[in-house]
């Protein structure tokens, strides 16, 4: 499943849950924001990490591809 749909998906709950937030008595919503937060920042983390292996994942998969078509030149190459 590509990044951008889960991504999408995490924002839309964050921003629905801000939301309900602010329809909260304000002796509540100081309550829950904390966490609020905490769960913000944690999505970041999470977003970021997975960022990181999919960019890890291309760089080494391309690696790979560049490996294979220098091998296939090296072979098509006249023998001397």
């Amino acid at each position: 499943m590509p990044v951008h749909p889960i991504r999408d998906n995490l924002v839309s709950k964050l921003e629905r849950i801000e939301g309900l937030l602010t329809d909260l008595p304000a002796s509540k919503r100081a309550k829950i924001q904390a966490s609020y937060s905490a769960l913000c920042k944690e999505t970041s983390i999470v977003m970021n990490e997975m960022m990181n292996r999919i960019r890890i994942n291309s760089l080494h998969y391309q690696g790979r591809i560049n490996y294979n078509f220098n091998e296939l030149a090296k072979a098509s190459l006249p023998s001397s």
